[in-house]
C-alpha cells in the first residue's frame, strides 16, 4: 500500500479502502470526490504542482505572480482574488472552487473558460488531478475542508496519458520533479538539449525567478532540481544537434 495509507484508512470505508489504496480500483470509482481527494497523494500532487508555480504563488502571503495565489483556493469564489484582472470567460464561471469544479478545470482549463488566459494543457489523468486538488486543499489555514460536492469521477489508470515528453528526460533522480517544475512554461525538448554546466544551470534558474517572474523553488526542491540538471543535462549530456 502507498505511503498514504492512513489517510486512505480514516476516508475510505470497507472494500473500497482496500481497492483504492492498493490501485486495483480508480479514484473515480470511490463512492464521490470527497472520499476520492482524501485517498489521493498530496506528496505526489504537491510534485505535479510544480508547474502551476511557475505562474501561481502558494504561501499564506497570497501574492499575486503571473497568476492569482493558490493558497486558500480550494472553496474560493471562481475570480475573486482583489486586483487581478481575469478574463471574461473565468468570471462568467460563477460559484466556488469545489472539488468538482477544480477537477473539471485541471482536466482542460478551456472547457470551462475558452478565452481564458492560462496557457495549461490540463491534466488528463484523474489520478493526477486527485492528487493536485488533495495538495491544493492542503494549502489553506483550515486544510480539512471539503466544500460542496458532487458524485462521481471520470475513471483512469494511474499513469495513463502521461505526456510523452517526459521520455526527453533520462531516468534519474529529480527527473519528476524536474518535468513538472518546467513543463508548464517550457518545451521539456528544448530543456532536455540544453546541456549547460552546474553553473550555468544555477545562473538561468535564478534569472527566472528575479526577471521573468517565475516563483522561487523551496528548499529541497530548489537543490533536487539543480542536482537533476547539473548530473543528466548537464554538459557530457548535451545531445547532438
Amino acid at each position: 500500500m502507498p505511503a498514504n495509507r492512513s489517510r486512505c484508512r480514516a476516508a475510505v470505508p470497507g472494500l473500497a479502502l482496500m481497492l483504492v489504496c492498493s490501485g486495483w480500483l480508480p479514484a473515480g470509482k470511490a463512492d464521490n470526490i470527497d472520499t476520492a481527494v482524501a485517498a489521493a497523494d498530496a506528496d505526489r500532487g504537491q510534485v505535479l504542482g510544480q508547474q502551476c508555480q511557475g505562474c501561481h504563488s502558494v504561501d499564506p502571503a497570497g501574492n499575486v505572480v503571473v497568476g492569482p495565489p493558490l493558497w486558500g483556493v480550494v472553496g474560493r469564489p471562481v475570480a475573486s482574488v482583489p486586483g487581478y484582472d481575469y478574463s471574461q470567460s473565468l468570471r462568467e464561471i460563477g460559484g466556488n472552487w469545489t472539488f468538482r469544479q477544480l477537477d473539471r478545470y485541471l482536466e482542460n482549463p478551456k472547457t470551462l473558460a475558452p478565452q481564458g488566459r492560462m496557457m495549461f494543457p490540463g491534466i488528463t489523468s484523474s489520478w493526477d488531478r486527485l492528487a493536485v486538488i488533495a495538495w491544493l486543499r492542503s494549502l489553506s489555514d483550515d486544510s480539512n475542508q471539503a466544500p460542496e460536492t458532487s458524485v462521481g469521477l471520470e475513471s483512469g489508470e494511474a499513469g495513463q496519458n502521461a505526456d510523452p515528453a517526459m521520455a526527453y528526460l533520462p531516468e534519474g533522480e529529480g527527473r519528476e520533479e524536474v518535468y513538472y517544475s518546467c513543463s508548464g512554461c517550457h518545451s521539456i525538448r528544448l530543456v532536455a538539449q540544453q546541456g549547460l554546466p552546474r553553473q550555468r544551470w544555477r545562473k538561468l534558474l535564478e534569472w527566472m525567478v528575479e526577471e521573468q517572474g517565475m516563483s522561487p523553488m523551496e528548499p529541497p526542491l530548489d537543490q533536487v532540481v539543480l542536482d537533476y540538471l547539473s548530473e543528466y543535462l548537464g554538459v557530457d549530456h548535451r545531445p547532438n544537434r
